[in-house]
């Protein structure tokens, strides 16, 4: 996130429920923003537990006045208004205005690497590797 403009008030979507949402909320609201994540989970950072980490990073962000928003499956965001669904009772909900959204998901992998090799027909590394090994 350095050098990107962040706006005061800042919506994170919990599209996780791991470190990748709950490291930028916290760093977030230490640099001073309004901070409000959104998840569609019973709560916030979710996975946090298998590493130990769930209770002390919410006692630090409720600390500073980071607000969870759970059950809620975001649809869409425009003009900073963030429209989802409750993941319950189906009710549409509006949040906003935000001046910044920020989306912490999987992510997508690059590969384009493996499709260059691929085309180029290039042969398995591993086994060329130990031939040449077994010869020498």
């Amino acid at each position: 996130m350095e050098g990107t403009e962040v706006g005061e008030r800042v919506a994170v979507l919990d599209m996780v429920g791991f470190h990748q949402a709950t490291s930028t909320v916290e760093l977030l609201a230490e640099r001073g923003a309004n901070v409000e994540v959104f998840t569609t989970s019973l709560t916030v950072g979710q996975d946090l537990g298998l590493t130990l980490d769930w209770e002390n990073w919410h006692r630090r962000v409720l600390a500073r006045g980071v607000r969870l928003t759970t059950s809620v499956a975001p649809l869409g965001v425009e003009g900073g208004v963030i429209t989802a669904v409750h993941a319950y009772s189906g009710e549409m909900v509006s949040f906003g205005p935000f001046d910044t959204v920020v989306v912490a998901d999987h992510g997508r992998a690059d590969d384009d690497l493996y499709h260059a090799l691929r085309a180029a027909k290039a042969g398995n590394a591993i086994v060329e590797g130990h031939r040449v090994g077994r010869a020498l």
